[in-house]
């Protein structure tokens, strides 16, 4: 198209050169001016068409710079993933699982008040012996948050039902939360009770003056929801039995102090323990949102009783493979176990440690 302006500015020119802007017949002048005009407006043409495409693409991409960062934070993160997430994975299969993984949540609010994501986290992890049979596990996480606000409560899950736990990754209304995958009726009935026993929770907070006060983690007993609130704290489709969870709330204000106002969870530390039969030969931890997994560390120095030994194995699961330790061999150890992870985690990741006895005829020691 800019060719024939071209030329077409070409023939105008020529029309008003043969005709002419001096010549004494009137109706030739006046024809020669239009020409001449109309070369002008050829040539303008012409030039306008060269320039059209780098000139629409560079404004697109000026207009993209400058106001595309600014829709975005108008939006919410599960719209932007999902305008986002079809042109690379295709449309074949529901991407729920990357949604809700990737964001930490629902990520339905544009403020990210149903999302959570820790930008830094450490797990240590007790074993205790009661006896040959039982030990006691003491799980002690920290989460470091770039602010939780507008929210303070942690919600903490307990379930039989495994359909219920990927339910409350992406269907909770709070941020903060914990989910336990029980493994029987007897479980689930001493959840509560359990966590009231061993819990204590930290956190550390920015008060309205910008000041990040510590609390060290203290025990809660927290408020158990009775089951006709459950839609209050968890979405659950019809055909999910309620009487498979159970819920327990804990307020992170009543640790903060009474006169302060906080504008922002910034860390949050949870410790709690169970019993755990030996005879299951392996503990797991995995994060319950997004997370920046610093270390892992199990303390087994007070597992042997009796004399007994155990060889251990880690079975790490974490997004970057390269660079990072790894334990291709059961090893003997007697007191802590440190796995340097530095990766990010997502939900269904995790670091687990498995033992056996080490005097077990059953076991294949496979030792170089």
């Amino acid at each position: 198209m800019a060719w024939v302006f071209g030329a077409l500015a070409v023939v105008l020119f020529v029309l008003a050169s043969v005709f002419g802007v001096d010549d004494e017949a009137v109706p030739l002048r006046a024809l020669g001016i239009l020409a001449e005009w109309a070369g002008f407006l050829a040539v303008l043409a012409f030039v306008a068409v060269l320039v059209r495409g780098p000139l629409v693409h560079w404004v697109k991409r000026r207009l993209v710079e400058l106001a595309g960062p600014a829709i975005i934070r108008t939006m919410a993160p599960r719209d932007v993933l999902a305008t986002l997430l079809p042109a690379i994975y295709g449309d074949r299969a529901s991407h729920e699982d990357v949604l809700t993984g990737v964001l930490g949540g629902a990520g339905r609010d544009a403020r990210g008040r149903d999302i959570a994501v820790s930008k830094g986290t450490t797990a240590h992890l007790r074993l205790m012996a009661v006896d040959e049979r039982t030990c006691v596990s003491e799980f002690t996480w920290t989460h470091e948050f770039s602010g939780v606000r507008d929210n303070h409560f942690l919600i903490l899950f307990g379930t039989v039902d495994p359909e219920i736990v990927p339910l409350v990754l992406a269907n909770r209304t709070y941020p903060l939360f914990e989910v336990w995958h029980l493994r029987n009726e007897d479980e689930l009935d001493d959840f509560v009770p359990m966590l009231r026993d061993s819990l204590k929770v930290g956190i550390a907070y920015r008060d309205s003056d910008g000041n990040v006060i510590e609390v060290e983690p203290a025990a809660h007993v927290g408020e158990e929801i009775a089951l006709r609130h459950f839609d209050g704290f968890l979405r659950l489709p019809e055909r999910i039995d309620r009487k498979d969870l159970r819920i327990l709330q804990l307020d992170l204000y009543d640790l903060a102090d009474p006169d302060h106002v906080v504008a922002a969870v910034e860390r949050l530390s949870v410790r709690a323990s169970q019993h755990t039969d030996l005879s299951r030969g392996y503990i797991t931890w995995s994060p319950p949102h997004p997370c920046y997994l610093e270390t892992v560390t199990f303390d087994v120095q007070h597992l042997g009783v009796d004399g007994r030994e155990y060889d251990f194995l880690v079975l790490p699961s974490v997004m970057r493979r390269g660079g990072m330790p790894h334990y291709p061999h059961w090893m003997r150890i007697d007191d802590v176990i440190t796995v340097e992870v530095r990766s990010w985690m997502l939900p269904g990741h995790a670091v687990t440690l498995l033992w056996r006895l080490v005097d077990d005829p059953e076991n294949d020691r496979g030792r170089p």
